[in-house]
């Protein structure tokens, strides 16, 4: 799990050690589209699936976020759930961000925390808020926390590359 605030660097981190591990990736982003956003709600959060090679296949809109406070659309959440919960096909599956919207979808939270129990090497980004979803996902048995920050985000990656590597290898 890569732990950390918004705009430091959880995704970039991602991204770059995925590249260099050069394996197939499933799972799925999401992103905070600001180019699209709407006066009056704020910019919509769309909830990307990612195919085995790390490419957006399908969105979904899960909100809109005005001024740091969402407006989330809970049968978006739900919609998704699907997804995640037969997430496969990758040799890493990929969760992009974690955060407190998905307290509006008890069988999204499930969905995730069933991925976290199973064997296939997991890397994600959880914002480093203090909820309880969130707070779940960081102390979950089969996770270990790498948490970023400006200082330390560029040394982070040779610590998270090796232990995704340790991952993959069966460690």
């Amino acid at each position: 799990m890569i732990v950390g605030a918004v705009g430091v660097g959880k995704s970039t981190l991602i991204s770059k050690v995925l590249k260099e591990l050069n394996c197939s990736a499933a799972g799925f982003l999401t992103k905070k589209e600001d180019s699209l956003a709407d006066p009056a709600k704020g910019s919509p959060l769309y909830f990307y699936e990612v195919g085995a090679h790390g490419e957006p296949v399908r969105k979904h809109l899960f909100g809109y976020c005005k001024d740091k406070v969402p407006l989330t659309f809970p049968e978006a959440f739900d919609a998704a759930a699907g997804y995640v919960g037969s997430i496969c096909g990758g040799d890493v599956i990929v969760m992009d961000e974690i955060g407190t919207m998905e307290a509006v979808s008890p069988r999204f939270r499930s969905a995730v925390l069933s991925i976290l129990d199973g064997s296939v090497p997991v890397i994600a980004a959880v914002k480093d808020k203090d909820a309880p979803f969130p707070e779940a996902v960081r102390s979950h048995p089969n996770c270990r926390c790498f948490t970023v920050n400006t200082e330390n985000r560029d040394r982070l990656f040779e610590q998270v590359l090796a232990f995704m590597k340790e991952q993959l290898a069966g460690g």
